[in-house]
């Protein structure tokens, strides 16, 4: 509801809410992820997508935003 009606700094604090209560659900800490990404919380965004390839070694998505972090890290 926060991401819909724009309010991006709610919604990244409740998608990190729920990833921290998911710590096993890829597709939450995929989530969080994009949204920290977005916020130029890189170092963040890349521990979600750490945790997601821990779950999951296949998801593409939590490569993607490991690279994109990687990149705003300028690492």
């Amino acid at each position: 509801a926060y991401e819909r009606a724009g309010n991006l700094k709610a919604a990244l604090g409740q998608y990190v809410r729920v990833a921290d209560l998911l710590p096993k659900g890829a597709a939450a800490q995929v989530a969080a992820g994009r949204f920290l990404m977005r916020a130029g919380q890189f170092t963040d965004a890349a521990d979600r997508a750490d945790r997601a390839l821990a779950i999951d070694p296949q998801n593409v998505d939590a490569y993607v935003i490991k690279a994109n972090a990687s990149a705003g890290l300028k690492d």
